[in-house]
């Protein structure tokens, strides 16, 4: 997975997305990782079958707000 940092807001719904989807209330989708150009490759457990957080970017990961 790649995160288009020009286009990213860094308002941290995908992560509230993966927190919210496991019963621990811990998060498997950390922004960080290496970068090349203006894209992140987060760091990920990815043992999600269907990760919430990819659903999540696909349709309104364009949102206004928050940093990281």
């Amino acid at each position: 997975m790649l995160i288009d940092l020009d286009r990213c807001t860094r308002c941290g719904s995908c992560v509230d997305a993966c927190i919210a989807a496991h019963d621990d209330g811990n998060t498997r989708l950390y922004l960080d990782g290496p970068r090349f150009e203006n894209f992140l490759v987060p760091l990920t457990c990815r043992k999600c079958l269907d990760p919430v957080w990819h659903d999540w970017l696909s349709g309104r990961g364009h949102q206004s707000g928050g940093q990281w």
